[in-house]
């Protein structure tokens, strides 16, 4: 989203840099981007990329992703 305040990243209904330290968010308009650092099969789910913007009315996009780990052998 253009000019967004505010762009985060969600798994299930938490915020991803609020359950674990094995996530890194970046954010360089328009693009943003979550990395997922030495994943787990416990990192698996569906992940939301939440991007507001604030000015008379919140305006908010969300993007959803669905992430699959497989363990290497």
């Amino acid at each position: 989203m253009p000019n967004a305040n505010n762009v985060y990243w969600c798994k299930g209904g938490d915020k991803v840099h609020a359950i674990s330290t094995s996530f890194t968010e970046d954010y360089d308009e328009p693009y943003a981007s979550l990395t997922l650092k030495n994943a787990k099969l416990r990192d698996q789910g569906e992940y939301t990329c939440v991007a507001e913007k604030y000015g008379n009315e919140a305006e908010r996009i969300r993007w959803r992703f669905t992430i699959k780990v497989y363990e290497g052998k």
